[in-house]
């Protein structure tokens, strides 16, 4: 039964980060209850892949730990654009990607090498993606989100765009964010990869007695 610490602890070396940063981003989100916190040592609340989806938003969005709780604030809430429930959340949407990886983790039934065969330097290396774009007019506009994992039958791949605000396409990248808003001079762009997903998975899979549904 995991714990937010050991959970900090597992998630730093497969995002290739110390463990001192990302119990830097868990403090900070911790304390605004972006990520479940009672108690410490056998008392201590148990993770779940909710707790997991959010602190990893946290620190994947903010490069500066001082910025977690304000990364799940911009990023975790943002809606699916079009397609299967569009009212859904990124930080509900990952979680149910990651319970998806864990029940395959403990059936021995996965591989990022084969996952998105014909598409691998693309989405095993981008399976989440956090974008953001800087430009003449501050706050006009969208946070992005774009969300790249295997099919729970294993076939294929799903792609799912999550943003601030409504918008007419359902897929956008860099690119596009750039040539449809005027005044759009830079993106900033956080990559997290499906191995990185999967070993966070088989940490919660190795932690529990097993996954919760999504």
């Amino acid at each position: 039964m995991a714990t937010s610490v050991e959970l900090a602890r597992a998630m730093a070396p497969a995002l290739g980060l110390t463990e001192k940063a990302v119990l830097l981003h868990l403090k900070h989100a911790r304390a605004s209850k972006a990520v479940t916190f009672a108690g410490h040592g056998r008392s201590a609340a148990t993770m779940s892949a909710i707790d997991a989806a959010r602190l990893l938003i946290a620190v994947a969005g903010s490069p500066h730990a001082a910025d977690a709780a304000a990364s799940v604030d911009r990023f975790a809430g943002l809606r699916r654009l079009g397609g299967r429930d569009p009212s859904a959340t990124l930080d509900r949407a990952l979680e149910y990607v990651i319970n998806s990886l864990r029940a395959r983790s403990m059936a021995r039934n996965i591989s990022p090498e084969t996952e998105f065969a014909g598409r691998p330097d693309v989405l095993v290396e981008a399976a989440l993606k956090l974008i953001w774009v800087e430009g003449d007019a501050a706050g006009e506009f969208p946070r992005v989100a774009v969300l790249r994992y295997p099919r729970p039958s294993g076939r294929g791949s799903a792609d799912e765009t999550f943003a601030s605000q409504a918008l007419p396409r359902r897929y956008y990248d860099e690119a596009r964010l750039l040539s449809e808003f005027a005044g759009a001079r830079m993106t900033t762009t956080r990559t997290v990869s499906l191995n990185a997903l999967i070993d966070i998975a088989r940490f919660l899979a190795g932690s529990t007695d097993g996954p919760r549904p999504p």
